[in-house]
């Protein structure tokens, strides 16, 4: 298979495709709705809910950095290019575990 290289992207250009990919992600902000409507009760006073917001943007924006400078480190992409069939399927076991999971939990009385 020929793979044709493309073109190399300014720092700029790779942090606004990354932040609008993650805006637009109708995903993301449901995911943080269900996991904060667990702690954030109506009686929640405003400022411990913008502490809380604050404190996902943070994490958030250090997770995706460090993974954006792992991820285009050399080493790391040559062992991941090794072992991405082993790394693949360890991901679709652990995948099909939390789906029976799920599974077994929805259904049973």
């Amino acid at each position: 298979i020929h793979v044709e290289q493309s073109p190399e992207r300014s720092l700029g250009q790779g942090f606004r495709e990354g932040f609008l990919c993650n805006l637009l992600n109708p995903k993301a902000p449901l995911f943080f709705l269900s996991v904060f409507s667990q702690f954030i009760g109506t009686n929640t006073p405003n400022w411990v809910r913008w502490i809380y917001g604050g404190e996902i943007i943070i994490v958030v924006g250090i997770w995706f950095t460090l993974l954006a400078i792992l991820i285009s480190n050399n080493y790391f992409k040559k062992i991941y290019q090794k072992n991405m069939h082993w790394f693949d399927r360890g991901l679709g076991i652990i995948l099909i575990i939390f789906a029976f999971t799920i599974g077994i939990t929805a259904f049973s009385i």
